[in-house]
């Protein structure tokens, strides 16, 4: 889970890979699935929402509304930057 105040338009931020729709708030239709596991750009950031560039033709025309429970993590910009590492992987390219 992300903590909102800390997010800032730009930031970029990988959508959880699964949720249960009703116990997040996501659409109810399931429109919102589609964004699961994906990595999306924050747009504007309110007190308990927040909307994302990627969505801002959908719902309304004006993007759907994100929760804290809906993202996994802030990520780097970069392609290489989506990727997890675990503390190993790091010790076994330093040669550790």
């Amino acid at each position: 889970m992300v903590i909102l105040e800390e997010l800032e338009p730009g930031m970029k931020v990988k959508i959880v890979d699964e949720w249960n729709r009703f116990e997040v708030g996501a659409n109810s239709a399931g429109e919102m699935d589609k964004w699961l596991g994906k990595t999306m750009t924050v747009r504007e950031v309110f007190d308990d929402v927040v909307k994302m560039e990627e969505d801002k033709e959908e719902f309304a025309d004006d993007g759907w509304y994100w929760n804290s429970r809906m993202f996994d993590r802030v990520v780097a910009d970069g392609p290489v930057n989506d990727i997890e590492f675990e503390e190993s992987d790091f010790l076994s390219m330093l040669g550790v």
